[in-house]
């Protein structure tokens, strides 16, 4: 089977030691596993040189030949590093990694491939199957020249030191590895890694504005050298009132520590679950993939406060570091500020200026306002909307003690937003007037990550401006990578906007943060159930349920899944096990115990269901009035439906987020787009950009220039040239479906396939509630992309330097490859000097359009066109 690149003899290369084979056959059940696996992984098939017959072939006495050498040609080699690999006068350590490593480091892509989110991966992939003696390490390290990277398949215990197995059970591992997830590991960065170097154009569907700031997820295997828990500190006093002390200070450092850019500090949400454990640091390690624990021991009386710190090596079980702290209360701010000096020092993170200033800070000289904060956080944390109203008149107290008390302001208007979230006791507009009031006096103090989440919550909930409030996460996300909190907000705003592979990205980037909380259970199936991939949405949604059966949201979750699937009976049984757990009745749940009634012909019992959420909707209670049109229109009354809808946009219902994307509202919105288009609330964005990504993704032929790949390389392109231009807010959807729609007609065709483009858009988006201007703008900037361009108004123009962004890049020559690669195929040119011919012509005549394009891409296309000159005068 050839390999999927031409040039390549095979895609993949296992190398191990036969003897690590002998013994059980590890290896062989493992690239069976895989082939499975990656069959699941990849559209199509991918070849394996693997030896499996030692005896058949060549054996480790014998010398290298060609044939080696030709199946040493693979795009990916992975080792299986074991005990008895990383001998240096070994067959497969000699003839196999040192080739590969040098034939890869010199061949046209190089070994380090950079993918799609911008990270790097090395096209050696090991696969680690022991842990390894020091001087084996250092062995690997230096022929890689760099740390080791290795997806690990060990089974650890005490004194064992073994490959991982399929039948192995996870609670028995001390890493809490599970075979099938490391060997979808393998598959999945395999993809990456492919994909990097077959699409290196290709990015992700971004935003108008800056995009989230870079950060590997490394897998669980890593050697994160920079990552660390602060386990909840444990109260010493006799006075269990105190707890909220010990909190306090075991949140203030982990706060310090997340403000330091180069660590990777696990959120206080997962942290705490380990209170009052009797787990060892090396297990709570491997649970939350870190390498370090910082634990501690708080303790309070009169004036003086008595702290016990020690930070431990987890991987090691080694105790690096520990102070016991007796200080006044009036020190407590320079205790916190040492151990997360120390800490930074010891994991060899340098502290910047600002970083440093900011550890010095102190945010208050009233000890007695310090106590109603650590009080008043105590209470928000609890995630409640008793805990916060509590927190809500502690911060109020805070402040009328300081009235200049930053962090007081900070955390009282996220009290107010908290208020307003699912469940919650105020309504858009009494939240936003008291959120109004608190949070400028935090930003005029120097706004941190929580009050750039307070005001997005704001632009997201209340005003239902989806952009804005992207900007602000992204900014918060900038100012704090370890706020899982802000990751997992976003992912729920992209997920609004219809952008769901996007939203699964920023689920998977909060859980390295923050992992298997409520939190990640919620947004997860968010994010799948909005997909459409119901089958993983229930997965998830059950595994929630399992590890916290008391979370009243899971139900709703399950029930709205039930509904969806028509699985009637399943959604009753759900909201009633919901309302067991639980002294309220959401809305929500109501509704749908109403529909499964009525679907279940209990007429007489939906329509009591039904009249309980009339009732509390004449009442004026919170979030009833959309959840009333869920019930109407699945009975297909919808002129009542659009009553309650007009009714829940008049008291700006929060819920009203998930208007366009709703599969549950889905024949109500196909009303009123037929019914009434003209007047169709607002366009689904979101649905169209999934409507046009699914087709890219199913339909869009893998040519070689003109392919998926190529489209969101316009689209970043796009969205980078409109950061600098004159683009409001209510353009960049516009700009965002042209660069989607642009070259869709390759569907049918590449002739005139701006015209079927332009076709294809008019025919699909007054569906989504776009009107006739929109459409007509987005068919004409399509059209505009026909050579030679031709352009008429600013988002054209940009549309237009996007589509040819590339001839003022440095990766002009290897795009260009792949059009001179199609062009040849389809007969238009026949050699690289009538390419470099058309090349010249073109650019000769090429003009950008924008500002940005003239002064960032013209003058390096005037160097490329230089260079064409000279290999066309050298006819080479």
């Amino acid at each position: 089977m050839a390999s999927i690149l031409p040039g390549y003899e095979y895609d993949l290369f296992i190398s191990y030691r036969h003897k690590d084979n002998r013994y059980d056959g590890w290896v062989t059940d493992f690239v069976a596993n895989l082939k499975r696996e990656i069959g699941a992984t990849f559209k199509e098939d991918i070849s394996i040189y693997f030896d499996s017959n030692p005896h058949d072939g060549l054996l480790e006495t014998h010398s290298v030949d060609k044939s080696l050498e030709a199946k040493l040609k693979s795009i990916i080699f992975i080792p299986i590093i074991s005990q008895t690999y990383c001998d240096t006068k070994s067959f497969a350590w000699q003839h196999e990694f040192c080739v590969f490593n040098k034939l890869a480091k010199e061949d046209q892509f190089g070994r380090d491939i950079r993918l799609a989110n911008g990270n790097v991966a090395s096209r050696i992939l090991p696969v680690r199957i022991h842990d390894l003696d020091g001087e084996d390490n250092a062995t690997l390290e230096q022929e890689l020249g760099g740390p080791l990277r290795a997806v690990e398949f060990i089974f650890k215990s005490a004194g064992v030191n073994r490959p991982l197995h399929a039948n192995d059970k996870r609670e028995e591992n001390l890493s809490r590895l599970f075979y099938r997830d490391q060997i979808n590991k393998v598959a999945n960065a395999i993809k990456e890694i492919t994909n990097g170097i077959r699409f290196p154009g290709k990015r992700g569907m971004i935003s108008e504005s800056k995009a989230i700031p870079d950060q590997t997820i490394k897998l669980a295997s890593d050697e994160n050298k920079k990552s660390i828990a602060v386990l909840p500190f444990v109260n010493l006093s006799q006075d269990v009132s105190q707890e909220y002390f010990a909190d306090g200070i075991t949140e203030n450092i982990l706060i310090q520590l997340a403000g330091i850019k180069q660590l990777r500090v696990i959120s206080r949400t997962s942290i705490m679950r380990y209170k009052k454990t009797e787990k060892s640091a090396p297990e709570i390690a491997a649970e939350l993939s870190v390498k370090y624990i910082l634990e501690g021991s708080a303790q309070m009386h009169s004036n003086k406060v008595r702290i016990q710190v020690q930070l431990i090596d987890a991987e090691k079980d080694d105790h690096l570091w520990s102070k016991v702290f007796v200080e006044s209360l009036d020190d407590i701010f320079a205790i916190q500020s040492d151990v997360a000096e120390v800490v930074a020092k010891e994991l060899n993170s340098s502290l910047g200026p600002k970083e440093t200033e900011k550890l010095k800070s102190i945010p208050t000289k009233n000890r007695e306002a310090y106590d109603l904060f650590l009080k008043g956080r105590h209470a928000f944390n609890q995630w409640g909307v008793e805990g916060y109203k509590a927190a809500t008149e502690y911060f109020k107290q805070a402040l009328a003690l300081d009235p200049d008390f930053k962090e007081a302001y900070s955390y009282l208007a996220s009290s107010y937003s908290a208020r307003m979230s699912w469940n919650g006791d105020l309504g858009p507009a009494e939240a936003k007037e008291n959120i109004d009031r608190y949070l400028p006096e935090a930003w005029k103090r120097g706004a941190s990550d929580n009050d750039y989440l307070t005001k997005a919550f704001v632009e997201f909930f209340i005003n239902k401006d989806f952009l804005a409030s992207e900007k602000l996460l992204v900014e918060a996300i900038e100012l704090n990578q370890n706020n899982a909190n802000t990751l997992y907000t976003y992912s729920y705003l992209l997920n609004m906007m219809g952008r769901h592979q996007e939203a699964l990205q920023c689920v998977d980037r909060a859980k390295v943060i923050e992992p298997m909380s409520v939190a990640y259970f919620n947004y997860q199936f968010v994010s799948l159930y909005l997909m459409g991939n119901y089958e993983e949405a229930l997965k998830v949604i059950k595994e929630g349920l399992k590890l916290y059966p008391s979370v009243l949201r899971f139900y709703d979750f399950l029930t709205r899944l039930y509904l969806t699937l028509e699985k009637w009976e399943e959604a009753e049984e759900a909201v009633h096990d919901g309302f067991r757990v639980s002294l309220v009745r959401p809305p929500s749940m109501v509704a749908f115990l109403a529909v499964s009634c009525y679907a279940l012909d209990r007429k007489e019992k939906g329509k009591e269901w039904l009249d309980e959420l009339i009732t509390r909707g004449k009442a004026n209670e919170r979030m009833v009035n959309l959840n009333i049109v869920y019930v109407f229109s699945w009975l297909g009354d919808f002129t009542s439906a659009i009553q309650w809808l007009n009714k829940a946009k008049e008291a700006n219902d929060v819920g009203l987020i998930i208007w366009g994307v709703d599969p549950l509202l889905k024949k109500l919105r196909e009303h009123l787009q037929k019914e009434s288009p003209t007047s169709f609330a607002s366009p689904d964005y979101g649905g169209a950009e999934q409507y046009i990504t699914n087709l890219l993704e199913t339909e869009m032929p893998e040519l070689p220039y003109h392919n998926k790949a190529h489209v969101y390389d316009v689209l970043q392109a796009a969205l980078s040239i409109a950061q600098h231009e004159t683009v409001s807010a209510d353009e960049i959807p516009i700009l965002r479906l042209a660069a989607l729609f642009h070259d869709i007609g390759f569907l049918q065709g590449a002739q005139d396939h701006e015209a079927r483009g332009a076709q294809m858009a008019k025919e699909a988006l007054p569906g989504y509630g776009l009107n006739p201007d929109q459409v007509s703008l987005i068919s004409t900037m399509i059209l505009a992309t026909k050579l030679p361009q031709s352009p008429v108004t600013k988002l054209g123009k940009i549309l237009c330097d996007a589509d040819l962004d590339y001839l003022g890049r440095e990766d002009f020559y290897e795009i260009g490859g792949r059009l001179m690669e199609e062009m040849t195929a389809a007969g238009v040119v026949e050699t690289e000097r009538e390419w470099n011919i058309m090349q010249r012509t073109f650019l000769q005549s090429h003009r950008f359009q924008t500002e940005f394009s003239v002064k960032n891409r013209e003058p390096l296309k005037q160097q490329h066109l230089q260079e064409i000159n000279a290999k066309l005068k050298n006819r080479s």
